[in-house]
């Protein structure tokens, strides 16, 4: 079999499979606030919006909504940065992290009977080769010496 051809099967399995239809209902309860929350609880609670913008690849228009969420849902609030009083930081609340913490416990918890499933030595090896497929991944995303990201 060629590489092309199991990627063709590859392809069908993401968009057919029912597996990949459960993973998909993960990531729809992974709204891209959860995102935002994420990052924040890994960043010492806190981020400049612009800071946001650039880690998730989304105009600061479309980060500003999804603070504006958040903010309603008493997830995060804003304030001035203490260094530069012209600047807004994003900081993550007590309620944010519970809400993460929440989502997190029901992301693995189903992810985990999944694994259960297929048995621990397929699981295992399932993950070992996801990890080589992310780094695989990485490297071809990651710009040859001399060429910008714009140029691939």
């Amino acid at each position: 079999m060629t590489y092309e051809e199991l990627a063709e099967e590859l392809l069908q399995l993401t968009v057919n499979g029912s597996y990949m239809k459960v993973i998909r209902e993960l990531e729809s309860t992974a709204r891209p606030e959860i995102f935002v929350l994420l990052y924040l609880k890994r960043h010492n609670r806190l981020a400049h919006p612009k800071e946001l913008s650039d880690t998730f690849h989304v105009s600061t228009a479309r980060i500003a909504v999804i603070i504006n969420k958040l903010e309603e849902k008493e997830c995060v609030r804003r304030a001035a940065d203490e260094n530069d009083t012209r600047r807004t930081i994003v900081e993550l609340t007590d309620k944010g992290e519970e809400l993460i913490t929440e989502q997190r416990k029901d992301v693995v918890s189903r992810l985990a009977e999944m694994l259960e499933t297929v048995g621990e030595k397929d699981a295992m090896e399932y993950i070992r080769i996801l990890k080589k497929m992310s780094a695989a991944s990485d490297s071809l995303m990651c710009p040859r010496k001399g060429e910008t990201k714009d140029e691939r």
